[in-house]
């Protein structure tokens, strides 16, 4: 308890007399400096020092910091953090003057020379002096700076709406110039009414240097966002503050983005080199805060050396974190400074012998990671890049090596990268500068290296685009790509790797379509021909049949379109290490794999009320939720009296519903999985397949329960009806009041008294397109597929199917428009079949040649 009361009564003094040096600083600093100043305010700042030195000593015993394996005090090449205060020295005048900027203008631009320490000063100096009551938002503009604004200002609103606010408002932000004043007036005024908030742009020069797009494109964000902060300072109160970090070097920049109307100046705080005296106190006072020492002239040595290099603050501070690691005790020695190589070559030592203790494929690697983290201009300067993880992951590494390679350059005692869940970058530019063997990689092969980041930011915008062809290159610009890739294929991302793939395909179409044209006269002989013919025998109408090879060899178990256009794919056994559902948004042509793994996806539905939502069972590995397309998941099985769920459905109104084969009842949820309450009258059956469904029999919609004993139907106003009670059911389909359920056998029913079984064959999957009367398309258990029209007497084969009839169908899906396309699911993969007649097919296979 004693122990206690000292270090509550310590720190108490410790904050006391740290306002009173910062006070007396702040006097001085207007005074025009110690020449200036009375000799008894300096006597008094001198004395104020003493005091907080010992104290702190006081307190480092306290909590036990004279620990040999104490972290260090120091962050090396990271700025300090908002949670690292107690740190943060060397500022104080700096960090009083920047409050009252702040306080007195709407909106304030810290400028400062790379590595000066704009963004610590912020973060651990500026933000922990604010009074209770503020609200900080903290980004970095990245690739999509709009959107990376809407996504914190989303923040503000209750978690549950905070993806579609963030839609909201990025749209609001890059259509009006009030975006910003207009969106968070809503937000606070609806759910924060007594908050004020401060917006923290930490890095704006990346509008300039991270933004990808087409020149017009950058400008339009820029613009935007540029607009929309200084429409902000035109107009908020004091509830409303922005500050903005901006390396000096790019302020020309900011100044000629082009059409910016005239706004209220913006506060300028321009963070100067640090004095001796400050430097000074950023060396020692972490170190005797955290119980250590400098041996003698060593403070004095490490003052010497970065006299002469007004922003060395981070190597300073990479030299510092090296001592500490090395320490002997609590001492910090001469010996180990000169074996870090002091504060100029302490950086470029340590990164280069962190490299050189990676195997050879991780050196690799590790090359291609380090030159992807670094933005190039093309008037030869050099900035770091924020850079999404997947962008790592290279066509010819496994995901968990680039993960693991990442892993190792970010822990703790390396830090030459900062990695968070999704994003990478450089933990500072002074890597660029100060590692020999990393500006040495960008110099040698700079060309190669722009052409390289060309080809990024193309396929990046083309993937925005929705893999959209008028992106694709082609022509001499296709070769120039051919040619680089061809000296860096290893190097190439699995995007890159695909948008060249597609590119070359569409060029080889475009070539093959010139030749076709040439021979035209050859083609219309042919339609006459088969035009006599009748379209029989070979003319006669097919599916052509093509395999997706980044599902090859993997069980595909269930498949979903949404309204959107995104396609889902559920995987079984065989799934990438990591994915159990794959999405594509280009029709199926190519396929992204989540980030979501479990042994099987049982079922996968979407929420007709909302189209980014997506529900997924994973048996017995768990339901999961994603509010994304995907992109991100949440379990929400918990309130649920089973562990496997085999069967989901979605209705209208974005109700959901679960239901398990290992015990009897369905389940329903109105919170999108949230809590749980049992479905009142549902059969004491154990459930196979859920569905809702439009053109029920006698019923608007329905939900269709497939269970071992049959099919039921059920509607909120109509109750319980038992449809089927001939075996399991696996699978149903609806089309213009015809129903037919698949399990053990294949029944229609159509308003008949009886329902009229078709087969006796065991299915697991079905769907039916309307073409001149109902055609059914049906996957049996033992890998075979069937086609069925009202008036045939069975089931006959699917012409022209090329799939392993022992590998079990899963999963059947049919578009109609603009073509019949038929999807079938199997233990080895996905096939796609289009319905082509014989002109398109040979149109078709002379394109491809």
């Amino acid at each position: 308890m004693n122990e206690r009361v000292d270090r509550n009564h310590l720190e108490a003094l410790l904050d006391t007399y740290r306002r009173n040096l910062q006070a007396l600083e702040l006097r001085i600093a207007r005074q025009g400096g110690v020449d200036l100043a009375p000799i008894a305010m300096i006597n008094e700042t001198d004395e104020t020092r003493r005091l907080i030195n010992d104290l702190e000593r006081q307190l480092a015993l306290l909590n036990g910091l004279g620990d040999p394996d104490a972290p260090s005090p120091y962050p090396g090449l990271l700025a300090f953090g908002r949670d690292q205060a107690g740190l943060f020295y060397g500022r104080d005048t700096e960090r009083a003057e920047l409050l009252a900027l702040v306080r007195a203008t709407p909106i304030v631009m810290v400028i400062g020379a790379s590595g000066s320490g704009k963004s610590s000063l912020v973060m651990a100096g500026l933000l922990p002096q604010l009074e209770p009551g503020w609200r900080v938002l903290c980004l970095t503009p990245g690739a999509r700076p709009l959107r990376a604004l809407a996504d914190q200002l989303a923040t503000l609103g209750p978690p549950e709406q905070r993806l579609h606010l963030a839609d909201e408002l990025e749209e609001r932000l890059a259509r009006r110039t009030d975006g910003l004043v207009s969106g968070i007036s809503a937000l606070l005024a609806e759910h924060l009414a007594e908050t004020r908030l401060l917006i923290v742009v930490d890095q704006i020069e990346e509008l300039f240097t991270q933004v990808v797009g087409a020149p017009e494109e950058l400008r339009r964000q820029q613009r935007q966002l540029i607009v929309n902060l200084k429409d902000a300072a035109g107009v908020a109160g004091e509830r409303l503050r922005l500050v903005l970090t901006l390396r000096a070097d790019f302020l020309g920049h900011w100044l000629n983005v082009p059409d910016i109307p005239r706004q209220p100046v913006i506060g300028q705080f321009l963070l100067r080199p640090m004095s001796e005296a400050a430097r000074q106190a950023a060396i020692v006072q972490p170190a005797v805060r955290a119980g250590a020492e400098f041996e003698h002239g060593l403070v004095e040595r490490l003052l010497a050396d970065t006299r002469a290099q007004p922003a060395a603050l981070p190597l300073l501070q990479f030299a510092l974190a090296q001592l500490w690691q090395r320490r002997d005790g609590q001492k910090l020695t001469h010996a180990a400074y000169e074996a870090i190589g002091g504060v100029s070559g302490a950086l470029d030592q340590r990164a280069s012998a962190i490299y050189q203790q990676l195997s050879a494929p991780q050196q690799r690697l590790a090359r291609n990671l380090f030159i992807r983290l670094v933005a190039m201009q093309e008037e030869v300067t050099y900035t770091r890049r924020r850079v999404l993880r997947d962008e790592l992951h290279m066509a010819s590494v496994p995901s968990e090596e680039v993960d693991r390679l990442i892993g190792i350059l970010s822990r703790g005692d390396v830090r030459l990268i900062a990695a968070e869940a999704d994003r990478v970058e450089l933990a500072h530019e002074a890597l660029i500068d100060h590692w020999s063997e990393l500006r040495g990689w960008l110099e040698a092969n700079r060309e190669r290296l722009l052409a390289l980041r060309r080809l990024t930011e193309t396929a990046m915008e083309w993937r925005a685009h929705r893999r959209d062809p008028s992106f694709l290159y082609r022509g001499a610009r296709l070769a120039e790509a051919q040619r680089v890739a061809r000296e860096a294929k290893a190097d190439l991302n699995l995007l890159e790797q695909e948008f060249l793939a597609r590119s070359s395909t569409a060029e080889g179409r475009r070539k093959a379509l010139r030749i076709l044209g040439a021979s035209v006269g050859v083609l219309l002989a042919l339609l006459l021909a088969a035009a006599i013919w009748g379209e029989r025998g070979p003319f006669e109408p097919m599916f052509v049949w093509e395999r997706s090879d980044q599902l090859a060899g993997m069980a595909v178990t269930v498949l979903e379109r949404g309204a959107d256009g995104m396609i889902y794919a559920g995987l079984g056994q065989g799934a990438p290490v990591g994915s159990s559902v794959a999405r594509s948004g280009d029709g199926g042509q190519t396929w992204e794999f989540l980030k979501l793994k479990g042994s099987f996806v049982s079922s996968l539905r979407l929420d007709p009320a909302e189209a980014r939502r997506v529900y997924i069972a994973l048996g017995g590995d768990g339901l999961y939720r994603s509010d994304d397309q995907g992109t991100s998941w949440q379990p929400i099985g918990s309130g649920l009296p089973f562990d496997y769920v085999d069967a989901l459905a979605v209705s209208p109104q974005g109700v959901l519903y679960a239901g398990d084969f290992g015990t009897s009842g369905i389940y329903q949820s109105a919170d999108h999985g949230a809590s749980w309450s049992p479905l009142a009258g549902a059969p004491d059956e154990k459930v196979i397949f859920l569905a809702w469904a439009e053109h029920c029999p006698a019923s608007a919609t329905c939900m269709l329960v497939g269970t071992k004993a049959g099919l039921w139907q059920w509607s909120p106003r109509g109750g319980w009806t038992h449809l089927l009670s001939k075996g399991f059911v696996r699978d149903v389909s609806i089309r213009l009041g015809t129903l037919i359920a698949a399990g053990k056998g294949l029944f229609m029913l159509d308003g008949a008294a009886a329902p009229r079984q078709i087969s006796d064959a065991l299915i697991n999957s079905l769907d039916m397109v309307d073409d001149a009367g109902p055609r059914l398309y049906v996957g049996g258990i033992k890998g075979n597929l069937w086609e069925w029209r009202a008036d045939d007497a069975q089931l006959r084969p699917v012409r022209g199917a090329e799939l392993d009839g022992a590998a079990t169908i899963y999963t059947v899906h049919v578009v109609a428009a603009p073509r019949i396309e038929l999807w079938v699911g199997d233990a080895q993969g996905l096939h796609r079949g289009v319905w082509l007649r014989w002109f398109e097919r040979l149109w078709r296979t002379k394109a491809s040649s």
